[in-house]
């Protein structure tokens, strides 16, 4: 692995001052992977459209910080930090994931979506979130077999002229999608959970849903495949 690590974590703060992504790997057309490269104790914030974009295999990112994908006054279709289409085997744990963006932590769609990428021990919180997209706290898009362990989405307050959707979310014909172990606690205008254009098997197990805006669990029609639901309390 390439390591890019601070000293003390959280004290390295990398600020795009609203008008820069701060990392961002996939910006060249077309897009470049870099694999086993290992990012911790980082602060990224302030982004012109999201704080954080890798592309790539095996990539770490850990015990790291995103705040403010965009700036108070874009209204575009930002998230605040995500792991870009076309990448696999991933990882991103032990972070935490705030303010301002459409999606606080999501997996693209460009070439095929993602793969084999987990979320574990990730806490959202999303302030607020710009008008009239589609808004989520963690979500997988056109991806294949993907987990989220252990993550948190809390006390969000996204805009109510958005599409609200989900604290979870899955959207694009995700497939085989685990969430498990998990807390959607309190957030303005989303479902706990929310699936839509899902396939093969979703699978939600030990999982809290619990005074979310809109209301806890949710299957939208045009999912398919098998749902597995065990040891929920919503």
């Amino acid at each position: 692995y390439t390591v890019i690590k601070a000293e003390n974590i959280g004290g390295a703060i990398i600020d795009g001052e609203y008008q820069w992504r701060n990392f961002h790997n996939s910006n060249a057309w077309p897009p470049k992977k870099i694999n086993y490269l290992r990012i911790e104790g980082i602060h990224f914030r302030r982004g012109s459209c999201g704080v954080f974009n890798i592309k790539g295999d095996y990539n770490k990112v850990i015990r790291s910080g995103f705040e403010d994908g965009q700036s108070p006054t874009n209204n575009n279709e930002c998230p605040i930090a995500q792991i870009a289409g076309g990448s696999s085997y991933s990882l991103v744990e032990d972070s935490w994931i705030w303010g301002r963006g459409r999606i606080g932590l999501y997996t693209g769609s460009l070439e095929g979506g993602t793969n084999h990428v987990i979320f574990r021990r990730v806490v959202v919180r999303q302030d607020n979130t710009p008008t009239y997209y589609v808004s989520a706290g963690l979500l997988f898009y056109n991806a294949d077999t993907n987990v989220c362990q252990n993550c948190m989405v809390i006390d969000s307050n996204t805009d109510p002229t958005s599409y609200n959707t989900g604290a979870f979310e899955t959207v694009k014909y995700a497939a085989n999608t685990s969430w498990l172990g998990s807390i959607a606690l309190n957030n303005t205008n989303w479902w706990g959970f929310y699936p839509q254009d899902t396939s093969q098997t979703t699978i939600v197990e030990n999982t809290i849903f619990w005074k979310n805006g809109k209301h806890g669990f949710g299957v939208e029609a045009n999912s398919g495949g098998t749902f597995n639901v065990n040891h929920i309390t919503s």
